[in-house]
């Protein structure tokens, strides 16, 4: 039995969308128009941070030629680097206790 099909908003559909190499071609009102190099297009709603509904993210799948595993694995790969970007950074500074100046600042991962 294959894996149920997972829904997203709009920015996680866009982001695949992007990765399955289509780009934003327009945008009227709450509809972004995607298109490829290949010429299929689809449309996609943005309605902030609601999920899309599962039939039209069906239907999205279908209009950029994937199936649901491919969509799937673009879905993992976008949310593992959306993941990786969004890691905080825990800084050490280190003042001059004299002036309060600030010296040097290192990140860490």
């Amino acid at each position: 039995m294959s894996e149920r099909l997972r829904i997203v908003p709009f920015k996680t559909m866009r982001a695949v969308a992007i990765a399955a190499g289509f780009e934003e071609k327009r945008r009227v009102g709450s509809h972004v128009s995607f298109q490829d190099v290949e010429g299929r297009t689809t449309v996609i709603p943005d309605h902030g941070s609601r999920e899309l509904g599962r039939g039209l993210t069906r239907k999205i799948i279908s209009d950029m030629g994937m199936t649901i595993a491919q969509y799937h694995d673009l879905l993992e790969k976008v949310q593992l680097s959306r993941l990786s970007e969004e890691t905080p950074r825990m800084y050490f500074e280190m003042y001059d206790t004299e002036t309060r100046n600030l010296l040097s600042r290192k990140a860490y991962p």
